[in-house]
Protein backbone atom coordinates (compact mmCIF):
# COMPACT_ATOMS: atom_id res chain seq x y z
CA UNK A 1 0.00 0.00 0.00
CA UNK A 2 1.70 3.54 -0.87
CA UNK A 3 1.78 5.83 1.65
CA UNK A 4 0.29 9.21 1.55
CA UNK A 5 3.77 10.98 1.16
CA UNK A 6 5.21 8.35 -1.63
CA UNK A 7 1.53 9.20 -3.92
CA UNK A 8 2.56 13.12 -3.17
CA UNK A 9 5.66 12.64 -4.57
CA UNK A 10 5.06 10.44 -7.62
CA UNK A 11 2.25 12.96 -8.48
CA UNK A 12 4.58 15.96 -8.02
CA UNK A 13 7.22 14.11 -10.35
CA UNK A 14 4.37 13.35 -12.67
CA UNK A 15 3.44 16.95 -12.91
CA UNK A 16 7.16 18.16 -13.41
CA UNK A 17 7.15 15.25 -16.13
CA UNK A 18 4.24 16.75 -17.68
CA UNK A 19 5.70 20.11 -17.48
CA UNK A 20 8.92 19.36 -19.62
CA UNK A 21 7.40 20.87 -22.70
CA UNK A 22 7.35 24.04 -20.77
CA UNK A 23 11.53 25.30 -20.43
CA UNK A 24 12.63 25.65 -16.87
CA UNK A 25 15.36 24.48 -14.29
CA UNK A 26 15.04 20.42 -13.03
CA UNK A 27 15.92 21.57 -9.57
CA UNK A 28 14.30 24.66 -7.93
CA UNK A 29 17.88 26.30 -7.29
CA UNK A 30 18.71 26.22 -10.91
CA UNK A 31 19.26 29.25 -13.19
CA UNK A 32 16.68 29.93 -15.22
CA UNK A 33 17.10 32.20 -18.34
CA UNK A 34 14.19 33.94 -18.52
CA UNK A 35 13.07 37.29 -19.56
CA UNK A 36 10.33 39.09 -17.05
CA UNK A 37 8.31 41.61 -17.84
CA UNK A 38 6.54 44.62 -15.21
CA UNK A 39 3.78 43.58 -13.98
CA UNK A 40 4.90 39.10 -14.04
CA UNK A 41 4.42 36.92 -11.15
CA UNK A 42 7.43 35.45 -9.68
CA UNK A 43 8.67 33.31 -7.04
CA UNK A 44 12.10 34.91 -5.15
CA UNK A 45 14.46 33.14 -3.03
CA UNK A 46 15.96 35.16 0.05
CA UNK A 47 19.04 35.74 1.32
CA UNK A 48 17.75 33.65 4.74
CA UNK A 49 17.19 30.83 1.66
CA UNK A 50 13.28 31.09 1.59
CA UNK A 51 11.24 31.04 -1.29
CA UNK A 52 8.37 33.70 -1.36
CA UNK A 53 5.81 35.16 -4.15
CA UNK A 54 6.49 38.63 -5.28
CA UNK A 55 5.77 40.52 -8.62
CA UNK A 56 8.30 42.17 -11.07
CA UNK A 57 7.87 45.95 -9.84
CA UNK A 58 9.34 48.06 -12.45
CA UNK A 59 10.94 47.78 -16.06
CA UNK A 60 14.81 48.82 -14.56
CA UNK A 61 16.73 46.63 -14.52
CA UNK A 62 20.44 46.11 -13.79
CA UNK A 63 23.25 44.53 -16.21
CA UNK A 64 25.99 43.25 -13.87
CA UNK A 65 27.72 39.79 -12.88
CA UNK A 66 25.67 37.31 -11.58
CA UNK A 67 27.42 34.56 -9.66
CA UNK A 68 28.88 33.17 -12.76
CA UNK A 69 27.95 34.94 -16.27
CA UNK A 70 27.23 38.52 -16.62
CA UNK A 71 23.32 39.21 -16.63
CA UNK A 72 20.59 40.93 -15.44
CA UNK A 73 18.70 41.74 -12.14
CA UNK A 74 15.15 42.19 -11.73
CA UNK A 75 13.78 44.76 -9.23
CA UNK A 76 11.48 42.47 -7.60
CA UNK A 77 8.53 43.69 -4.76
CA UNK A 78 7.62 40.99 -2.09
CA UNK A 79 5.49 41.78 1.39
CA UNK A 80 3.59 44.52 -0.31
CA UNK A 81 6.79 46.43 0.16
CA UNK A 82 9.73 44.89 0.40
CA UNK A 83 11.85 45.67 -2.83
CA UNK A 84 15.18 43.53 -3.77
CA UNK A 85 17.23 43.18 -7.27
CA UNK A 86 17.21 39.27 -8.38
CA UNK A 87 19.05 37.33 -10.84
CA UNK A 88 17.26 34.59 -12.90
CA UNK A 89 20.63 33.40 -13.43
CA UNK A 90 22.01 33.09 -9.66
CA UNK A 91 19.14 30.55 -9.62
CA UNK A 92 16.68 33.06 -7.14
CA UNK A 93 14.07 33.92 -9.36
CA UNK A 94 11.51 31.69 -10.87
CA UNK A 95 8.29 32.97 -13.18
CA UNK A 96 5.42 31.68 -11.73
CA UNK A 97 4.36 28.66 -13.83
CA UNK A 98 3.32 25.06 -12.84
CA UNK A 99 6.99 24.01 -13.47
CA UNK A 100 8.08 26.51 -10.89
CA UNK A 101 5.18 26.11 -8.30
CA UNK A 102 5.74 21.39 -8.94
CA UNK A 103 9.44 22.35 -8.25
CA UNK A 104 8.31 23.94 -5.25
CA UNK A 105 6.12 21.68 -3.74
CA UNK A 106 8.48 19.08 -4.75
CA UNK A 107 11.44 20.85 -2.76
CA UNK A 108 8.59 21.18 0.15
CA UNK A 109 8.14 24.87 0.01
CA UNK A 110 4.29 24.30 -0.81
Amino acid sequence: MESESEAYDRDAELDLEASYDEPGPVHIDDPWLYTFKVGDNVWLRTSEGRWYPGQIWSKNVRHCRTRQVQGIYYDVIFFKHVRKFIAPLDGELKPDTSRTRTLLRKAGWL
